[in-house]
């Protein structure tokens, strides 16, 4: 998978459908933002790992689009961040 990938997924998980620049954008930074704070953590970025896109998806839901809900989705991009740093660390 690629960064590309991840992003359209994200799009889709968001219930997004558009293809308007400024929204892919958008997202395309939310994306960055997540993985730049997923590496600042510490953890490997590995773009074929289900669990990267699965804290890109909550990240965006937490930072975009979903503000109703954002406290149990950042609670829930915290335990993801928390088992992928886990996850690093076994690897190392």
């Amino acid at each position: 998978m690629e960064k590309s990938d991840i992003v359209s997924r994200v799009k889709s998980a968001l219930r997004i459908s558009t293809d308007n620049t400024d929204i892919v954008t958008e997202i395309e930074d939310v994306v960055d933002e997540c993985i730049e704070l997923l590496e600042r953590k510490g953890v490997v970025i590995n773009y074929d790992d289900t669990l990267l896109l699965k804290a890109c998806k909550t990240y965006a839901k937490a930072y975009y689009g979903y503000e109703e809900n954002h406290e149990e989705y950042q609670k829930s991009f915290q335990d993801i961040l928390l088992d992928l740093m886990l996850m690093t660390e076994k690897e190392v």
